[in-house]
């Protein structure tokens, strides 16, 4: 009847998804041939009211609703609601599925690994190891893995679209780009799926590899260096309009920064930046993290 990955584009959360790929981790054996002892629904009794294809469990309860698989993919789901608060899904499609991602599968650092073939995976991960993750297949794999993988953050909470829905998406436009390299298309939101021409001609969406880590790189170092409210300051004074206004209140911000904060926008000539680059920069510091002591040395 239903495959493995229908399953899972059934998924309306980013807590579903992980449920349901917990399950067929733990069912190996899962076979959806005679999966439930109830089979599909007929004539003479409902549907369950998640998947639409399988009776509902026999239960003492009048107006039991769901079939096994789908119970226990809700109740896993209401567990690992606030684990996923902050997920990331990357779905891959490249020449074939790296080594290193068979080995995570029976790794803690990860949230969730689905392998759909020779050339497409899935994984769950926070999005401030997102990082690692990147640089780790770059180093184990270096130019022999080419093709895309798309990042998009994971749902939260239903909507009108589920995560199925956006998963599907991502499967549209895996051929967008020649396989000659690994690239990356990053989406800060899952809706930027359904239509990315616009971040595509603002050019804050595709990036080789190396070009997304060196950003990843500088949005650590902005977040090292600068503390939260600093970070807030700066975004306000490059958005002034005035010259003028902007030299006044430029070296008065200077003047409340240490001397590595200092150097690292002049380097950077971020004053010279374009305001679209300044949006991909913070909305990238959500994505990396600083250890403990420098927080600590900060504040």
């Amino acid at each position: 009847m239903l495959s493995k990955f229908d399953w899972i584009l059934r998924c309306r959360t980013g807590a579903e998804l992980l449920a349901t790929i917990n399950y067929f981790k733990q069912n190996q054996s899962f076979s959806t041939d005679g999966a439930f002892a109830d089979g599909p629904f007929s004539a003479s009794q409902g549907a369950c009211r998640r998947c639409y294809v399988y009776a509902p469990m026999k239960s003492d309860r009048k107006y039991f609703r769901f079939c096994p698989l789908c119970q226990s993919v809700l109740n896993d789901a209401y567990r690992l609601q606030r684990k996923t608060l902050n997920a990331m899904i990357i779905w891959g499609y490249v020449n074939q599925v790296p080594r290193r991602i068979y080995e995570y599968r029976a790794s803690k650092y990860l949230y969730g690994v689905y392998i759909h073939d020779r050339q497409r995976f899935l994984v769950l991960l926070h999005r401030q190891h997102l990082k690692f993750l990147l640089s780790e297949l770059v180093m184990y794999h270096g130019t022999d893995l080419q093709g895309l993988l798309q990042i998009f953050p994971a749902l939260d909470k239903p909507q009108i679209l589920s995560m199925g829905d956006y998963l599907t998406w991502a499967i549209h436009h895996e051929s967008v780009l020649l396989h000659d390299q690994l690239w990356i298309r990053f989406y800060d939101l899952a809706k930027q799926l359904i239509n990315p021409k616009y971040e595509e001609k603002k050019g804050m969406l595709t990036f080789t590899v190396s070009e997304f880590l060196r950003l990843l790189d500088m949005a650590e170092i902005f977040r090292v260096n600068l503390r939260p409210g600093e970070q807030q300051n700066l975004l306000e004074l490059l958005k002034l309009k005035d010259p003028n206004e902007e030299q006044f209140y430029w070296g008065r911000f200077l003047g409340q920064l240490n001397q590595e904060a200092k150097d690292m926008l002049r380097a950077w000539k971020i004053r010279q930046w374009s305001e679209n680059q300044i949006t991909l920069l913070y909305k990238l510091i959500h994505y990396v993290q600083t250890s403990t002591a420098t927080e600590l040395i900060r504040n």
